[in-house]
Formats: structure tokens, C-alpha cells, sequence
């Protein structure tokens, strides 16, 4: 805005004030003890079920040694949508990785 700006504000106008920034959003302490972060310490990750999905094996590789190298332990990776869609089933894991193009109708969004 430089100096266009500067150009419309007449002999001793003062510049329109700033708004404040928005206070930060603060989040509440989670309480339960079931909730894998309630006590987050490093090896509470190793309780963290994840699962990884991608068409690409290259991709499910590399999350899947990410997550592993970040110390998830739990670890269920695949290229199809089938064998997640069983785990999910059987109980809902803490942490879903999938591409969007896994599977036709995973999201509804492909004719």
C-alpha cells in the first residue's frame, strides 16, 4: 500500500488504527486416562495405533518409517482400502493416513 495510501490521507490525517491480533487459541488439558495423550510422555506413542494407506508402496513406506522413527509402534499399513476398512472396523485407531485416491469411494468425491 506504500504510498498509494499515503497519497489519499489529507494534511494531518492519521492512518486508520490497527485491529489487535486475535488472542491465541488455548486448548484444554485433556483428563481422561483412556485418551493415548492424556499423559504424553515419548513411549506413550507406543500406544498410538495408526494407519497408513497409499496406492503408492513408496509412500506407505516412508510414513510408515516416519511414524516409526517418531516412536509409533502400531503400525498398520497398506495399499488397498479393504484390510483397513477390517481394522477400522474392529476398533478406531488414534491416527488415519490416507491418500485421497486410495480408493474410488473412499471420500465420495470420484464419480
Amino acid at each position: 500500500m506504500g504510498t498509494a495510501a499515503a497519497a489519499t490521507l489529507g494534511k494531518g490525517e492519521a492512518a486508520p488504527a490497527r485491529k489487535a491480533p486475535a488472542a491465541p487459541v488455548s486448548f484444554a488439558t485433556p483428563t481422561s486416562t483412556t485418551n493415548a495423550f492424556a499423559d504424553f510422555d515419548p513411549s506413550s506413542l507406543e500406544k498410538v495405533v495408526a494407519l497408513v494407506g497409499d496406492r503408492d508402496e513408496t509412500v506407505v513406506a516412508a510414513v510408515r518409517q516416519i511414524l516409526w522413527n517418531a516412536g509409533v509402534k502400531q503400525i498398520h499399513a497398506h495399499t488397498t482400502l479393504a484390510p483397513l476398512a477390517k481394522i477400522v472396523s474392529s476398533g478406531a485407531p488414534d491416527l488415519i493416513i490416507v491418500g485421497d485416491d486410495l480408493d474410488p469411494n473412499l471420500f465420495g468425491i470420484y464419480p
